[in-house]
């Protein structure tokens, strides 16, 4: 994954264009399960990107249920039979799949404490 091919933008925000292309990585069988990934910082150099961009991409990855980390040691491909889809980039600016503590269809899977 040394280079992006999707550039057009298409009004996301970059870290859901990366995870977007990184999932189809996932799913095509070109980064396999149990396998690590580069680190963050490594990452962001070969691609040119931010540190805080990647560790979103990560993030996304994570919480669709793609990657994991360990402590210490890395971040690896899930080991998942059934990967989730995920919807490729468009310029309605829709998430790429469920944003964590919702459920599907947009409704919170809990509320959150409102602050005083």
């Amino acid at each position: 994954m040394a280079t992006l091919r999707d550039s057009s933008g298409n009004g996301r925000p970059l870290y859901e264009r990366v995870a977007h292309e990184m999932s189809q990585a996932i799913r095509s069988g070109e980064l396999r399960p149990g396998e690590r990934l580069p680190s963050v910082r490594q990452l962001a150099t070969d691609l040119g990107l931010s540190v805080t961009t990647v560790m979103s991409v990560y993030a996304r990855l994570g919480d669709l249920g793609l990657v994991h980390g360990e402590a210490g040691r890395g971040t690896f491909v899930s080991e998942a039979p059934d990967l989730p889809q995920t919807a490729p980039p468009s310029s309605g600016g829709e998430a790429v799949g469920p944003v964590r503590g919702e459920a599907p269809g947009g409704a919170r899977s809990s509320p959150r404490p409102r602050r005083a």
